[in-house]
């Protein structure tokens, strides 16, 4: 049984998750212009996708050694900011 550290500065933790969201979206933002929506294509160029992919592994990556890898779980708002962070201490399954 993995135990959740309880004396991690949360607000911190969530400013970074924020700043790293915000990394991402600037990338996203930065190709924007480049994303083609013409009969039958709905998608970035094949140059522009790895770029995409690679900062959105960035994020991923720092999610799991940050938030899950913790036994967190970083709650967003319906754009994919981060708003909170919650941890389940204890629970069954139905």
């Amino acid at each position: 049984m993995s135990k959740i550290d309880l004396t991690i500065d949360f607000d911190a933790l969530l400013e970074e998750a924020k700043q790293k969201r915000k990394e991402y979206d600037d990338v996203i933002d930065k190709w924007r212009h480049t994303y083609i929506a013409e009969p039958g294509i709905l998608d970035y160029p094949p140059e522009v996708k790895p770029i995409l992919k690679a900062a959105r592994d960035k994020y991923i990556d720092w999610l799991t050694d940050n938030i899950t890898g913790r036994g967190l779980k970083l709650e967003e708002d319906m754009f994919g900011r981060p708003v909170a962070i919650s941890a389940i201490l204890a629970g069954c399954k139905v």
